[in-house]
């Protein structure tokens, strides 16, 4: 898909159902315009004068007209390049699923490492208590 994207100048995505369509990511990377149905949350990563409606007849006038302008407009091809990088940069600032959910298995480490402390430190059970919790998860990495 890279190397089709770097050959092209417009991705068109003309989508019902979208979350954060990674393709229009990949696109802004690769110097490629997408032009999407706005949808989901593709305004995350694509800016408002590249998307179009969801109706299908309304979808094709617009994506026309958007890639018709693109082709004619330079200030309009300009503004929607700067808008994209912008797009793409904020996205890129926010942290990645594996640096939120590390942290947060870190947090839950220390404060099970913590509990298991202390549970260590209280005398021993009468004859027929339950036994000490066990530390089976000290092998699991951080």
């Amino acid at each position: 898909m890279p190397a089709l994207l770097k050959r092209s100048d417009i991705l068109i995505l003309p989508s019902n159902n979208e979350g954060l369509a990674l393709v229009c990511y990949e696109a802004v990377e690769h110097g490629c315009i997408p032009i999407s149905t706005d949808v989901g949350s593709q305004s995350e990563i694509v800016p408002e004068g590249l998307l179009v409606p969801l109706a299908s007849m309304a979808c094709v006038r617009e994506t026309v007209r958007v890639v018709d302008r693109l082709w004619r407009d330079e200030a309009f091809l300009a503004a929607q390049h700067a808008a994209l990088n912008a797009c793409h940069h904020r996205l890129a600032a926010d942290p990645t699923a594996e640096e939120v959910i590390s942290g947060l298995y870190r947090q839950t480490l220390a404060r099970i490492e913590a509990e298991d402390e202390a549970l260590g430190a209280l005398p021993a059970q009468a004859e027929g208590g339950s036994a000490p919790r066990t530390n089976a998860h000290h092998d699991i990495e951080a």
